[in-house]
């Protein structure tokens, strides 16, 4: 039995619960199909179910400035973030990506991202571990995928 056949015996489960665990997911195929499934199998069918029902990262990251600026045209005064990024060194991987919204008077909002480093001067990447609103604004830019640049420990 493939992940995705399995994939669509559990919908229900996840359209409900996006965060359920894969034990659960284990749990339901031995009670539909009285058989066992391994945790790698449950795993992608519950990744391939995810993805069908909710979209993936890399669509739903490319609709995200349609959505926003519908945001802003339907109410205004909304205010979302578009960067302007420009290439310092692209063989390295450094780019410099300035916000339009004034916050930080010091670095007149301009950050250094240092993209092969998983960096960026504004230092929340590091913190977080999870790619910043600057490194995402390189991706778009410049036709990466942003999925390439979060930490193997939400892989």
């Amino acid at each position: 039995m493939s992940s995705k056949f399995i994939s669509r015996s559990i919908s229900h489960l996840v359209a409900n619960d996006s965060e359920i665990p894969v034990s659960n997911v284990i749990q339901e195929v031995q009670v539909i199909f009285q058989i066992g499934c391994t945790y790698k199998r449950a795993w992608y069918a519950r990744k391939f179910t995810i993805e069908r029902v909710f979209g993936n990262w890399e669509s739903t990251f490319n609709i995200l400035p349609k959505y926003l600026q519908v945001m802003q045209d339907s109410k205004p005064g909304s205010v979302y973030e578009d960067y302007k990024v420009t290439t310092y060194n692209p063989r390295e991987g450094i780019y410099m990506a300035q916000s339009p919204i004034r916050v930080d008077v010091i670095d007149n909002n301009v950050y250094t991202l240092r993209m092969n480093n998983k960096s960026c001067s504004y230092s929340k990447w590091q913190a977080y571990v999870l790619s910043c609103s600057h490194a995402l604004a390189v991706c778009r830019e410049n036709g990466m995928r942003a999925d390439t640049y979060v930490s193997d420990i939400y892989s």
